[in-house]
């Protein structure tokens, strides 16, 4: 009655996740690693859980996510965005680290509600972030216009460390 979600090994023909319509993932307290390059999602993505992953072949589109641990979203061949609807129910809530890569297109996560606790890494074209309050920001690669808006300060990882830049 609780456990975490996991995918199959990983580059095994036919283990991958192909969902038309929205998923919602629910494992509060455990893992959720969806993290096979070819999965497709093809509406929006809500997930409760602890260190939680997610890799669409394309664009991802989040909904709510409460992340009790890391996430990580990668984005292979298109933007990650989150769901029109700002709210307490449509937020990014991570009280660890935050990773976002969609190298080449988008990273659009603009929810007045969101909350990122950790650390913010993200890769992209016009990455826009917001948060509710305060910001960590760690290693941002933007090949186009990096847009922040916080409720509170804005700080950076360990300045001068490799990787740990805004670029």
């Amino acid at each position: 009655t609780g456990g975490a979600v996991t995918q199959t090994a990983a580059g095994v023909a036919g283990d991958n996740i192909d969902v038309t319509g929205t998923t919602d993932i629910t494992s509060v307290g455990f893992a959720v690693t969806l993290d096979e390059a070819t999965n497709d999602f093809g509406g929006a993505v809500t997930a409760a859980g602890t260190n939680i992953s997610l890799t669409d072949i394309g664009a991802i589109e989040l909904g709510d996510i409460d992340d009790a641990g890391d996430l990580v979203v990668v984005a292979s061949a298109g933007a990650i965005t989150q769901t029109a609807a700002a709210g307490p129910t449509n937020n990014i809530d991570v009280t660890g680290t935050s990773s976002f890569t969609a190298t080449g297109n988008a990273v659009t996560l603009n929810s007045s509600d969101n909350n990122f606790t950790g650390a913010v890494s993200a890769a992209g074209t016009n990455i826009s972030l917001r948060d509710t309050n305060a910001i960590v920001l760690d290693d941002i690669d933007d090949a186009g216009d990096f847009t922040l808006i916080t409720g509170g300060a804005v700080t950076q990882t360990a300045a001068g460390v490799a990787g740990d830049n805004i670029d």
